[in-house]
């Protein structure tokens, strides 16, 4: 009920912002170089933010020097805190801001503030399946000269456009099954990025090798080949069976001599209690 509420509401502030704020659109020159950059991507699934570590790892080749910064959720803020190609993660905790009457607008506020005093020239948006009216609406709120983002996908307008001034049109049609990474790049293409690596990587701390390494020589046979599931996903609709998972498991243990591990995040523990229900190899 909540949700489709802030939707409604959203969906209203844009109709009216539209008129008022609307962006005068601008050129951006391949050859264009920039200093300090925004990327937003402040939602909830680790998935979808690992798929922009390419994006990540194309900017800084493009610029060594840059300060490049990521508005990351509280879910994915230290599972990012890290990255080799990030200058700084802020932090957007969404409740903790909003949630408090109007102690929450001052907080919104002085978040804002914070975010324009960064500096920023240039803000972008990357995008996938869906767009984001509170990521474009934080383009625009950071005072970023160039915003850059999705002004339509495969036809379908997004109707928050007007908040970026560097509007890219997207048509997948051709492509359905695009992997998220090269989405995420493309949105970027007005920049002329060269993404020639599209892995996917986590940087760690001395204390998580640390831990990784114990891991290792205590609770891995690293002579056998060592798979790791993830059952869970930030959606209902995203998700694979846990008894499906828990079969792949139990074949490729069997057939290639494979020791198990399940990884899980917060909102994970129902997926993984039901695939390890029905594992039939230690894990």
């Amino acid at each position: 009920m909540l949700r489709t509420l802030e939707r409604k509401f959203k969906h209203f502030l844009s109709f009216i912002l539209r008129f008022i704020l609307g962006s005068r659109k601008i050129s951006v020159s391949s050859d264009s170089n920039f200093n300090r950059i925004l990327v937003i991507r402040q939602h909830n699934q680790l998935g979808d933010m690992l798929c922009v570590v390419p994006l990540l790892r194309a900017m800084r080749a493009k610029y060594p020097y840059a300060y490049i910064a990521l508005m990351a959720s509280p879910f994915n803020y230290e599972v990012m805190l890290n990255n080799r190609y990030v200058s700084k993660i802020i932090n957007y905790d969404k409740w903790q801001i909003l949630g408090k009457g109007i102690n929450g607008w001052m907080n919104l506020l002085r978040f804002i503030r914070t975010l324009r005093a960064e500096r920023f020239e240039v803000a972008i948006v990357p995008s996938t399946v869906s767009t984001s009216f509170t990521s474009d609406l934080f383009a625009y709120l950071s005072g970023a000269r160039v915003r850059i983002g999705v002004e339509s996908r495969d036809g379908m307008e997004n109707p928050s456009s007007f908040f970026f001034n560097v509007p890219v049109e997207l048509d997948w049609s051709s492509d359905p099954h695009r992997h998220q990474t090269l989405r995420n790049l493309d949105v970027a293409s007005k920049l002329g990025l060269e993404a020639q690596d599209l892995t996917i990587e986590m940087t760690f701390d001395s204390h998580e090798s640390d831990s990784y390494n114990d891991l290792k020589q205590n609770k891995l046979d690293l002579k056998k080949l060592v798979i790791a599931y993830h059952p869970g996903a930030g959606k209902l609709s995203n998700r694979w069976e846990a008894g499906r998972f828990a079969k792949v498991a139990n074949t490729l243990s069997s057939e290639l001599n494979a020791s198990t591990i399940i990884t899980c995040g917060l909102m994970d523990e129902e997926p993984v209690f039901e695939m390890v229900k029905w594992l039939t190899v230690p894990c």
